[in-house]
C-alpha cells in the first residue's frame, strides 16, 4: 500500500512539473523568441490559477512542495529562455521574482484545498 501511495505521489509531482513547464514555455519562452507581445504577467496569473485548480482537484497536503514543483521548471529554464528585452540585464530579475512567487503560489494551492473541503462538507 505504501508503494502505491509513493507511485501516486510521483505521478502527481510529475503532473505539477509538466504544468509548470508548459506554462513557462507557452507564456514566457515562445512569445519572447518570436518577438510577440511579452506575456510575463500572464505567466504569474496562470501559475496562481493552476495552483488553485490543482489544490481544488486533489488533496496534496504540502502547499509549499506543490509551489516549488510548479515554479521549478521556470527556474531551471530561465537562464536560457527568459526574455532579454533590450539587453539591459534586467532579465536576471526573473530569478528573484520566481523565488518570491513560491509563497503566493502556495497560498493559491491552499485556497483551492480550502474550497474543496468547504464544498465537500
Amino acid at each position: 500500500m505504501a508503494s502505491r501511495n509513493r507511485a501516486l505521489a510521483r505521478r502527481q509531482m510529475l503532473l505539477y512539473a509538466a504544468v509548470g513547464a508548459l506554462e513557462w514555455l507557452i507564456l514566457v519562452m515562445f512569445p519572447a523568441r518570436h518577438n510577440a507581445n511579452f506575456l510575463g504577467g500572464s505567466y504569474f496569473v496562470a501559475l496562481f490559477v493552476s495552483a488553485f485548480i490543482l489544490g481544488a482537484a486533489d488533496m496534496t497536503k504540502s502547499n509549499l512542495a506543490v509551489a516549488y514543483i510548479l515554479i521549478a521548471p521556470g527556474l531551471l529554464l530561465a537562464g536560457w529562455t527568459a526574455p532579454r528585452g533590450d539587453n539591459n540585464g534586467l532579465w536576471i530579475l526573473w530569478f528573484p521574482f520566481l523565488v518570491v512567487a513560491v509563497l503566493p503560489t502556495a497560498g493559491c494551492h491552499w485556497l483551492g484545498r480550502l474550497v474543496r473541503k468547504t464544498i465537500a462538507a
